[in-house]
């Protein structure tokens, strides 16, 4: 029976994403009727494990996660020196001579400071303030007699140079550089996967037909593949599958032209493994269309789109929440900057007075660190957080077991997913797939990845907004009169399409119907739109020219239409309308613009699914557009899990990794019959 053996050398526990990630992918292949393979950190402990584990590899893929004893050893003493200075610097900081040193230039103050002058302040005054200027008067006296004294300043300052370039090798050993460390832990990271991975194989002896999968790796630990490969020569009986899931460019695809040179290094890995590969089969993967894109910029070797494998036990309907229970708003994960775990003591906050403190909203924040010490921004946002009551706000401090983090996803009602606008464009989110097989309304920023899955069906509930309520007024973009800023003249097309380029806004004029309730806009991207968004302006005047309301997002991305709804404020007259590229001064044609006014009789729902921001301040409007609607938020993330979850699971995922082995050998491709083979339809 052919194996399928999983490598992912950050499990070092049974719970988290990695070790989940695994479980997932590991049982579909059982049940296919492989014989499932693990291959962990050597801080795993494998008893519990259902299958057949070996705790073999030295450093995971976060080389902090996982460093060797010895290094954990030396920084936690070294934690431990910093502490221990700094306690005797507060202490010396207040003491009198502390005193005496912060207030060496007003001896009056010191005086103040110490409340009953004794001899030793006397003396410490006298030494503080008399004898140093008396010295320094005397030395400066000296120094003034001394002849020739810029040739001695030119020696001094040319020994010193000299002394500096002597010790430099001494002092990057013992002070080295954050890139030299870096620099550093890949080689042994690189030299290390390598053995690791020979000693793994050394006791599962590879066949005919085996599968090895690794999930999560870099260039380093794929070069130290390759060391293993010239060592076996079984390493050509499997077919070997690598996912890469960091982004490699930074920003969306207009900008990243600018950065093809930096990425030469890691162009020229890529070539070298795959030149150096003496028959292996090697297959590269990443788990977005828009990663896949990135890697394939190289030009090195041709990277395929996995599915993200999440769990049948994701896709258990939940009841709703009885209406006198408060809605639960979570944030899940480790509690990090990136995930924009400091916006949420503002959002609790904002929140506060009409919801929290009424009983309608509480919050579960998952805040473990993802360091010992934890990031400074997550350490004082937690520290916030803990002063709100904990029936309100309740703080899991430490990591979730498998059941405990699926619970918390299933029993949320809104899932927060803050994460970075620009590292995660094309980077995936573990936690949004998890949220949305579980059919939860999401929270997430314009411009990322999680934003370009939402907006096609975003636009397809506007579309029936459209065709269900009253359209008091239409206005198609070739009717209206666009200009830039301090320009005189106006820009009208025929067919309605406009090319956004630079820094300068496209705006133009808009009369508010009297009985208008929301604003409807849609387009389309024509060209090259994919990483290209949109930034719409729209700001709301009363007849006294005074703004009421401002709105400011960003769409697109795709080839599909972007649409945008806001509400109209009772006393707004007109509206101002500005359309710019948001992220590249590249030109960007918009075509088949138009907007509808639109008069509804009740309080309408302004998205679907969840809710996109383009900016943290509008987190807790995004919060209260949910909470205030959470019946229709629900029913449409009901809805778009279902074909979520026809593509993201992990049958889906191990049925591409076979059909692609298949496809490199000509053969015909397999669909796998299996138990939640409905998820495949």
């Amino acid at each position: 029976m052919s194996r399928f053996i999983l490598i992912d050398q950050s499990i070092i526990d049974l719970s988290g994403h990695h070790y989940e990630y695994a479980v997932r992918v590991l049982s579909a292949a059982e049940r296919a009727g492989y014989t499932p393979v693990l291959a962990t950190n050597r801080r795993f402990k494998p008893l519990l494990a259902p299958w057949r584990v070996y705790p073999v590899y030295r450093y995971g893929f976060w080389f902090r996660l996982t460093e060797p004893r010895l290094s954990r050893v030396l920084r936690a003493w070294l934690t431990s020196l910093r502490q221990l200075s700094l306690r005797l610097k507060y202490e010396l900081i207040f003491s009198p001579l502390g005193l005496l040193w912060v207030n060496r230039h007003a001896p009056v103050e010191f005086l103040k400071l110490v409340q009953a002058p004794s001899l030793f302040s006397l003396l410490l005054l006298a030494l503080g303030f008399y004898w140093p200027k008396v010295l320094g008067a005397g030395f400066r006296l000296l120094w003034a007699a001394v002849p020739f004294r810029s040739y001695i300043k030119g020696l001094y300052a040319g020994l010193v140079q000299f002394l500096k370039a002597l010790l430099r090798p001494f002092i990057l050993v013992l002070r080295p550089s954050e890139d030299v460390l870096r620099w550093l832990a890949k080689q042994r990271k690189k030299q290390a996967f390598g053995e690791d991975t020979l000693r793994l194989f050394r006791q599962v002896h590879l066949r005919e037909g085996d599968v090895v999968f690794i999930p999560t790796l870099d260039e380093a630990e794929m070069l130290g593949l390759l060391n293993y490969f010239r060592r076996d020569p079984r390493s050509k009986l499997a077919s070997w599958h690598l996912l890469f899931r960091r982004n490699i460019y930074s920003g969306r695809d207009p900008e990243y032209s600018t950065q093809d040179e930096s990425l030469r290094p890691l162009r020229n890995a890529f070539r070298y493994f795959q030149q150096q590969l003496a028959g292996q089969d090697v297959h590269f993967y990443t788990d977005t269309k828009q990663l896949t894109a990135q890697y394939n910029r190289l030009g090195s070797v041709i990277f395929h789109t996995l599915p993200i494998p999440v769990g049948e036990d994701y896709s258990v309907p939940s009841s709703p929440q009885d209406g006198h229970v408060p809605l639960c708003i979570a944030y899940v994960g480790d509690a990090r900057s990136e995930k924009g775990y400091h916006f949420l003591p503002h959002i609790v906050q904002d929140l506060w007075d009409n919801y929290m403190a009424l009983g309608r909203v509480r919050f579960v924040i998952q805040s473990n660190y993802n360091s010992p010490q934890g990031e400074p921004a997550a350490v004082v946002a937690r520290a916030q957080l803990q002063s709100f009551p904990c029936d309100k706000v309740n703080l899991i401090l430490n990591p979730l077991s498998t059941e405990a983090y699926r619970d918390l996803v299933l029993g949320s009602d809104v899932i927060l997913i803050l994460y970075d606008r620009d590292n995660y464009y094309a980077r995936s989110s573990g936690i949004f797939a998890e949220a949305l097989v579980a059919g939860k309304p999401v929270v997430v920023p314009a411009g990322t990845w999680m934003a370009l899955q939402l907006e096609p069906f975003i636009y397809q509930y506007h579309e029936q907004v459209r065709q269900t309520e009253t359209i008091v007024r239409t206005r198609l973009g070739q009717h209206l009169r666009w200009c830039r800023p301090g320009a005189t003249e106006t820009i009208t097309t025929e067919d309605g399409s406009l090319v956004l380029s630079g820094e300068a806004i496209l705006f133009c004029w808009l009369a508010a119907p009297t009985s208008a309730t929301h604003l409807l806009l849609t387009f389309r991207q024509r060209g090259e739109p994919l990483g290209h968004f949109t930034q719409i302006s729209i700001e709301q005047l009363d007849r006294s020219g005074d703004s009421v309301a401002q709105k400011m997002a960003v769409v697109g991305g795709g080839t599909y239409p972007s649409s945008l709804m806001v509400s109209l404020e009772p006393q707004a007259w007109r509206i101002k309308l500005g359309l710019r590229n948001a992220f590249s001064l590249n030109p960007l044609e918009i075509c088949d613009l138009r907007v509808d006014f639109l008069s509804v009789g009740y309080d309408l729902p302004l998205s679907a699914i969840g809710v996109v921001y383009s900016d943290p301040e509008e987190i807790s409007k995004c919060c209260r557009e949910i909470v205030d609607h959470v019946a229709h938020y629900r029913a449409w993330a009901k809805m778009f899990s279902e074909k979520w979850a026809a593509y993201h699971n992990p049958v889906c995922l191990l049925e591409h990794l076979v059909n692609y082995t298949r496809e490199t050998k000509q053969t015909a491709p397999v669909s796998l019959s299996l138990p939640n083979q409905l998820f495949l339809q």
